[in-house]
């Protein structure tokens, strides 16, 4: 899921970067003294000078929530001085957000009206996405109030909207506000990825964000995807958020349950990728025989994934729920599961694939000719050479290629000998 997530923004960068230079006026407004600060600048000093990253004493006031500081530099300040951003676009209005001081951040709003509301740093995002993903509820109440349609509905240089980063955070009652403020506009907005509110919840974890933007969404949202053709269930079975995978399928029924990715690969495949089995047991008993036998555009089937990323346990319980249907299943290129376990040098895999599939499984060549002996010694396996020898035996052992080589030939040509 990558390019799923908003970066993790610091609520200032002056966090982790207090560096006054040595410099009186910011020295003073770093430690919120503001009749000093008064003092230097009826002494004539120059109230905009900034450190190295283009902080000025408004954004520490901003960042430390000291109001008195704040109305001084205003009062004493160039014009303009509330829109003085950092090095990558900050404001001091957008500091004070991050950092939840909603009295700072009044003021900043009186001084510097809808502009300064509206201002963005520069990768796009503004004081509204930061209170969101601070979880400051008060001011982003504020500016709702102050910045309108015009701010609830902007984006992120990624497409990003204020309602995916509190989705993303888990801040439950500023996604209530939200949802309520922007209605089907902002519930349905993607990110420049395809991903929708619900999906960074689904992501997160976060069950009761999940019911709340489903049921306000309803199934346009539900059945929103990424360019990649993830679906919420997707990405819940990714993550292996049984109870949000529960929610889901009840919410979304077969249409959900079946919805395919762009590679024509199915939730199923998603929880038997990462090994979440009771998150693969639910999906079966919800999809039955049409999910469990879905194969993706290439012809791989959940099995074939859950061999290839060695998850013993969703193996035996995919076994079990397909059957010998389910085990001789081939990709596009008539690689068996049991090619794949080989493949990926997963013995136990393999071993139980032997023991449920027999001879049948056994005899799978692919479209090039090749058994999975055959490419168990052109890699080196030795332990799943082995087994699949005393399983096949000798008729195994001579069988030969296209190429006219036998897998004793193939092991000593890779220097397997």
């Amino acid at each position: 899921l990558e390019g799923g997530k908003v970066a993790d923004q610091d609520s200032c960068s002056i966090r982790n970067e207090w560096d006054t230079n040595e410099n009186p006026l910011l020295q003073a407004a770093f430690d919120g003294n503001w009749k000093k600060v008064k003092k230097l600048l009826m002494d004539g000093a120059d109230p905009s000078v900034a450190d190295d990253g283009g902080r000025t004493a408004l954004h520490y006031a901003a960042f430390n929530g000291c109001k008195q500081l704040a109305r001084t530099l205003i009062e004493h300040g160039p014009t303009g001085f509330v829109f003085f951003a950092t090095a990558d676009g900050e404001s001091c209005l957008y500091v004070a957000c991050g950092s939840g001081h909603l009295g700072v951040a009044k003021i900043l709003m009186q001084a510097g009206g809808k502009e300064a509301v509206l201002k963005v740093r520069d990768d796009g995002f503004s004081c509204l996405h930061m209170a969101c993903q601070a979880g400051h509820l008060a001011i982003v109440n504020a500016l709702i109030e102050a910045g309108g349609e015009a701010l609830l509905l902007a984006n992120s240089n990624d497409g990003f909207s204020c309602l995916h980063v509190a989705s993303q955070f888990g801040h439950l009652d500023i996604v209530k506000v939200l949802v309520e403020a922007g209605g089907e506009t902002l519930l349905l907005t993607p990110t420049k990825c395809g991903f929708s509110c619900l999906h960074l919840a689904c992501q997160d974890g976060f069950l009761e964000i999940v019911k709340v933007l489903t049921k306000a969404g309803g199934e346009a949202l539900l059945r929103m995807t990424t360019d990649e053709g993830f679906s919420c269930l997707v990405v819940v079975c990714q993550y292996g958020f049984l109870e949000i995978a529960t929610f889901l399928i009840e919410a979304g029924g077969e249409a959900l349950l079946h919805l395919p990715t762009e590679d024509g690969s199915s939730c199923l495949v998603a929880a038997c990728q990462f090994g979440h089995l009771e998150t693969v047991k639910a999906l079966i008993k919800a999809g039955g025989e049409a999910l469990l036998f879905k194969t993706a555009n290439d012809g791989r089937s959940c099995l074939d994934v859950a061999c290839q990323n060695g998850h013993l346990e969703i193996v035996e319980a995919l076994i079990e729920a397909g059957g010998e249907a389910l085990l001789l299943t081939t990709t596009k290129g008539g690689l068996s599961c049991l090619h794949t376990a080989c493949r990926h040098n997963h013995l136990g895999i393999v071993t139980a694939l032997l023991e449920a599939g027999g001879a049948a499984l056994l005899d799978i060549i692919s479209k090039d000719g090749h058994t999975c002996l055959r490419l168990a010694c052109e890699l080196g396996h030795l332990e799943v050479a082995t087994a699949l020898a005393e399983a096949g035996g000798a008729a195994l052992l001579l069988r030969t290629s296209p190429d006219g080589y036998t897998c004793l030939f193939v092991a000593s040509h890779f220097g397997f000998a």
